[in-house]
């Protein structure tokens, strides 16, 4: 009866969409963003490669960046505390991001049907991620 439950609440989970990107710390940051995103959500969370980008809009050193995808039930503003909370324990703080140092960024992408940061879903890398990931960019439910 348990695995019958289980299976119901993940297969009735929201999908959750969300983009990883560090100039500081490089592999060692993704991997210990990764680590503590399957803390929370557990071994449902799929990432993407890793791929460095230029960055955009800013003088700063080459990106890592990734995209994970899960699904959950918790609520959309816990979800979003959670992950600032993890860009803290990663070591971001505003002062060093005013010196365009980021050391984690973690935005979501998709929760359930409804598309964030719209820019970032036409960026070529980002497509590629996602891509990676089975996930269509084009054809994804924009609400």
């Amino acid at each position: 009866m348990f695995r019958i439950f289980s299976y119901i609440c993940r297969t009735m989970g929201k999908r959750l969409v969300l983009a990883l990107g560090t100039n500081s710390g490089g592999e060692e940051k993704m991997m210990m963003a990764e680590r503590e995103l399957q803390k929370i959500f557990g071994r449902s969370v799929r990432f993407s490669n890793r791929l460095r980008t230029k960055p955009i809009d800013m003088e700063c050193p080459d990106f890592i960046n990734s995209v994970a995808s899960t699904t959950t039930e918790w609520p959309l503003e816990l979800i979003r505390s959670r992950l600032k909370e993890m860009e803290a324990f990663c070591g971001n703080s505003t002062e060093k991001r005013t010196l365009n140092i980021i050391e984690m960024d973690i935005d979501i992408l998709m929760y359930g049907d409804r598309k964030f940061h719209r820019n970032d879903w036409q960026r070529p890398y980002i497509k590629q991620l996602l891509e990676e990931s089975g996930i269509d960019s084009d054809t994804e439910q924009d609400k």
